[in-house]
């Protein structure tokens, strides 16, 4: 994705939506251009720094870059939590395709306090993860 969607929930009732203009894809379009590379090379990348496998030295020139973006991503996320709600939610989930690692590790450091969780594949799963849904009826 080309933005990070935050939506706050108080009482099982979403209260407050907002965006930024961050996404798995600002990731790999920055790493790509500041490396003059293909995004299929940016993503791999990505792929090695999230598994902590960047090794060479030009691998490991895309390490400052990724991790420049990400800080770049959690402040813009800490604006924005800022903008929404005082405090910061007590758990996140987590719902991307790529990168969920990256992603989830850099929420587990910015909201200390928080939960940071993968959104489960299935309407099963969710229940067995104590999320309560919440069905709305016209």
């Amino acid at each position: 994705g080309e933005c990070t969607d935050v939506t706050i929930f108080k009482n099982s009732v979403p209260t407050h939506f907002a965006s930024t203009n961050f996404g798995s894809h600002t990731l790999v379009h920055t790493v790509a251009k500041s490396m003059n590379t293909s995004e299929g090379i940016a993503e791999s990348k990505i792929t090695l720094f999230e598994d902590g496998e960047l090794n060479t030295q030009a691998e490991e020139k895309a390490a400052p870059l990724i991790e420049q973006k990400l800080a770049e991503w959690r402040a813009s996320l800490t604006e924005l939590m800022e903008q929404l709600e005082k405090n910061a939610p007590h758990a996140f989930v987590i719902n991307s395709d790529v990168y969920e690692t990256i992603f989830s590790n850099t929420l587990r450091n910015t909201f200390t306090d928080s939960t940071v969780t993968a959104l489960p594949e299935t309407i099963d799963a969710l229940y067995k993860a104590g999320i309560e849904l919440v069905e709305f009826h016209k």
